[in-house]
């Protein structure tokens, strides 16, 4: 069931570069997607998977050719860069990639030079992942190609804006564990050693 929705109020300065970049939008888009941000009863789930399909899909296809790495193998690389000796299971966590494909990704990348794994001195069945100096050059690269991408999507929003936005953002994301439990496989985060 579909019904309209009211926006908050955006300010008298804000208004003209709204409807401006509005417009813009429908005229790339077309009429359905400009209504379902408007109208739609799921329009920030909807929204948030339509913002992240056009900010990431493109770059990560890009990448894939002119890297020749697949996109568990990027997320892997930037989880190593992020938190140096993670092992496998907490990349599928913090990545939301599946196990089989952290899995193949660890491995190519090992045969690449590009990570190492070590054993944990304690848990002999710990294995801890570590970016090498190739691997650090090429997420660099990498990485330099998301704060553009990065750059770009924000561009429209003020200081202000992009402190509300990412008070809000951190908000979301840290309210997941009240909501995620939903049929999706979750592993805990747990980096202790057994015994």
């Amino acid at each position: 069931m579909t019904k309209h929705v009211t926006h908050p109020s955006v300010h008298a300065n804000d208004q003209g570069d709204l409807v401006d970049a509005a417009e813009a939008f429908r005229k790339r888009f077309g009429d359905v997607p400009s209504k379902i941000i408007k109208t739609s009863e799921i329009r920030h789930t909807w929204g948030l998977s339509f913002l992240a399909n056009y900010l990431n899909l493109p770059l990560y296809r890009d990448l894939i050719k002119t890297t020749d790495l697949s996109r568990p193998q990027i997320v892997t690389l930037f989880s190593l860069s992020e938190c140096d000796g993670l092992q496998a299971s907490e990349i599928c966590l913090i990545s939301g990639q599946p196990k089989n494909s952290i899995s193949r990704a660890v491995i190519d990348l090992r045969k690449r030079g590009l990570i190492t794994q070590k054993n944990h001195s304690v848990d002999k069945r710990a294995k801890h992942l570590h970016l090498t100096e190739a691997g650090s050059a090429l997420l660099e690269q990498i990485l330099n190609r998301f704060l553009a991408r990065q750059s770009a999507m924000r561009a429209i929003l003020s200081e202000d804006e992009l402190e509300v936005f990412d008070r809000l953002l951190a908000k979301l994301l840290f309210a997941m564990p009240s909501w995620v439990d939903d049929g999706v496989e979750v592993e805990r985060l747990d980096t202790t050693p057994r015994s």
